[in-house]
């Protein structure tokens, strides 16, 4: 598969309150899938609109 790529797209709604436990998890997430082998790239790409506040994460293998 050389010059394949797989992209993973996951969504992910705040609870009302709880916005900054879900940017403390993202961080986490982001920390631990820069260490993976293969990982291209990820993006985060926040909400607009906080009263739908649906981040969009974007990993690039």
């Amino acid at each position: 598969m050389s010059g394949e790529h797989v992209t993973f797209i996951v969504t992910r709604t705040a609870k009302a309150g709880r916005i900054a436990e879900l940017e403390e998890w993202m961080e986490g997430l982001i920390d631990a899938a820069m260490k993976f082998e293969g990982l291209m790239g990820m993006n985060v790409i926040r909400p607009q609109d906080h009263t739908l506040p649906e981040y969009i994460i974007i990993r690039i293998l």
